[in-house]
């Protein structure tokens, strides 16, 4: 019953109902003040409470009591009422300093005013520090007693998840202090490697190996480890992986650093395994000082910038200080989000020279690409902006061309009319050999790009009989890779979703495989590549190093393991996740290539090469297109047979 009592009465304090909050420590200041003027005259004359005479009791009994009449109305003023004892720190500390030097002046004047004979000087130094250590401790214990009684009535009320952190570090500790504010995880034990630290405690939670660990995860039922080890290489983050991955727990991982300082609160996704965890990829470090100089002090259009590609884009691109950043996107929403983390950025960086500028618009409408280049006069054009779902693409034929093809041919056409320095496409793998509509979109836009490198001069066909030439100055870079991890068009936010229901996890086949790069990699090898001029050779179209190409089904499998699950299957009929071969859609391939003509050549820049594609002159090319136009519209069953003309 009496622990019942305490148990609520600590709970009510934690639990910040402000008002009982104040009561108790009001309560245990009123004991602290008097008893720290006792102790101090017990220090120094060895009595508790001693008065020379008995004609100065007054005064001495004021004395006694004065540190409340002083104290308090300090404590109120700084806010040390308002201290979320929980949470305690360093700005406690300093806090309580500040209180105690005005505490200490006020009282000291007391003293020498009242001038009471035979009282000890050495008190006015006593009895603060004193004081200072009675509140410190008091609190620092509230804090111990509070969070552990918290601790197990949240757990027995709310199931608490228990959980382990893989590194006692300073990250480790960093972590340990956000789980204790939720009310969702307690950290039941720390493992670490480091055989210094095995069988010490860090705030408390014991430190252990992980072959102890082992034994202890099933005690205490730890379903969830969390990973605190930034800094240790991939050979050894895989070991520890697969070491996990066979125990059936759910492994999390620290947050990626540009989210977590521009968003305002931490979302649960934040710590699932990064995908070069489940897939054991070897992050690649670049030199990004090659781009820093060509950003800089550049208009940069950034089209499809709410996307996964683009918006990684605009991440690296708002690093190097460019002068403006356009963001041209059909999606409003896409827009506001990209817009606002880049202006979270900012203000966290403290930066306020570089404009950010939303556009809506479709870059199918060559009205409004034709006003926003000739307004923005941008001096580099990233185009991302592109239909990527293969089997959706196949089904809207028109609006995978329009956007594609002729999306393309709008912005290259601005670009060249307003003497646009640098323009960079984004294509992909899917345009070498396509076998779907999005393959032919994106190979015919590559051959836009192409055929309008060499010419000097351009007449553009339209509407009006004013035929019209302009000088072709802008730089064209076509740069090719393959499928960007967990970009919208990605298997990974599927499977993701897919195991958070409980399967199945559906693959087309189970040979299919695909080249994967992140889109981090991706964004900073565009913007490198978009740096190089090789002699305007219509031929040119630069590759990204992406590896050899990865399984799709040991992608599936890796991310249920890594999930604490397992695979359900003929050998194991009571696994917790089915993974079911749904067959490849049409248009759709086993795996895709890189380049169509087999010739490739190392470039200066890391992980960047070259290859010399087969392209058609603008003159006859222009003439296709009008063509492709007009059996787009009339005779859409016969377009895949003339796209396959095309690209041959």
């Amino acid at each position: 019953m009496i622990e019942q009592l305490i148990n609520n009465y600590v709970l009510n304090l934690l639990l910040n109902k402000k008002r009982f909050k104040i009561y108790i420590l009001l309560s245990i200041d009123l004991i602290i003040l008097p008893l720290s003027v006792l102790i101090a005259f017990w220090t120094r004359i060895g009595e508790l409470f001693w008065v020379p005479d008995q004609e100065f009791l007054f005064l001495f009994t004021f004395v006694y009591f004065s540190p409340i009449i002083i104290f308090i109305p300090f404590g109120y003023l700084f806010g040390l009422y308002k201290v979320i004892i929980r949470f305690l720190d360093f700005n406690f500390f300093y806090l309580l300093c500040k209180i105690l030097f005005f505490y200490s002046a006020v009282w000291s004047i007391i003293i020498y005013v009242f001038h009471i004979p035979g009282f000890p000087r050495s008190l006015i130094v006593l009895q603060p520090l004193f004081l200072f250590i009675f509140i410190l401790f008091s609190r620092i214990f509230i804090k111990i007693v509070s969070t552990r009684i918290y601790n197990k009535l949240n757990s027995e009320r709310n199931n608490t998840n228990q959980i382990a952190i893989y590194g006692a570090g300073k990250v480790g500790r960093q972590l340990l202090s956000i789980f204790e504010q939720s009310q969702e995880y307690k950290v039941s034990i720390f493992v670490d490697d480091n055989k210094n630290k095995i069988g010490r405690k860090l705030s408390g939670v014991s430190i252990v190996s992980f072959n102890d660990f082992k034994k202890i995860r099933l005690e205490k039922s730890i379903r969830e480890v969390h990973l605190a080890l930034p800094n240790i290489n991939r050979n050894d983050r895989n070991n520890i992986l697969n070491k996990l991955t066979k125990l059936k727990v759910k492994i999390k991982t620290v947050p990626d650093l540009f989210r977590f300082v521009t968003e305002k609160k931490i979302s649960s996704n934040y710590f699932d395994l990064s995908i070069e965890d489940i897939l054991e990829k070897q992050p690649v470090v670049k030199d990004h000082t090659i781009y820093r100089e060509f950003l800089r002090k550049k208009t940069i259009l950034i089209t499809g910038a709410g996307g996964s590609i683009g918006s990684e884009i605009c991440r690296e691109i708002i690093k190097n200080n460019p002068k403006k950043i356009i963001l041209f996107d059909v999606s409003e929403y896409s827009i506001y989000k990209i817009f606002q983390e880049l202006e979270r950025f900012k203000e966290i960086q403290k930066i306020d020279n570089i404009e950010i500028m939303g556009v809506i618009g479709s870059i199918q409408d060559g009205n409004t690409v034709d006003s926003l280049v000739k307004q923005s006069n941008p001096d580099i054009i990233y185009h991302s902006a592109a239909y990527k779902h293969v089997p959706i693409v196949e089904e809207n034929v028109v609006e995978g061309l329009k956007n594609n093809t002729f999306g393309t041919f709008n912005l290259a056409r601005a670009s060249i009319k307003y003497g646009i320095k640098q323009f960079v496409l984004i294509s992909t793998d899917k345009a070498v050999r396509p076998k779907n509509i999005m393959g032919y979109s994106k190979r015919i836009a590559e051959m836009i790009l192409q055929s309008l490198t060499n010419e000097k001069e351009i007449v553009f066909n339209n509407s009006s009989d004013d035929i019209i030439k302009y000088s072709q100055k802008t730089n064209f870079t076509i740069v090719r890779f393959g499928n960007v991890l967990e970009s919208s068009g990605s298997v990974i936010p599927l499977f993701k979703k897919q195991i958070s229901e409980g399967g199945p996890v559906t693959i087309t086949h189970p040979e299919v495989s695909r080249y994967f790069m992140t889109t981090q990699e991706a964004a900073q090898l565009v913007i490198l590549a978009g740096t190089q001029n090789y002699g305007q050779n219509p031929q040119n179209v630069f590759l990204l190093d992406m590896g050899k190409p990865i399984s799709i089904k040991l992608i599936a499998e890796r991310m249920i393991e890594k999930n604490g699950l397992t695979i359900k299957d003929e050998k194991n009929p009571t696994g917790d996740i089915e993974i079911k071969y749904i067959g490849l859609r049409h248009g759709e391939k086993l795996s895709e290539e890189l380049i169509i003509s087999g010739k490739t050549e190392k470039t200066s820049l890391p992980m960047i090469y070259k290859c010399f594609e087969p392209y058609v002159p603008w003159e006859k090319l222009s003439l296709i297109l009008i063509n492709l136009k007009k059996i787009m519209y009339e005779n859409p069953e016969n377009i895949k047979t003339y796209l396959s003309e095309i690209v041959k």
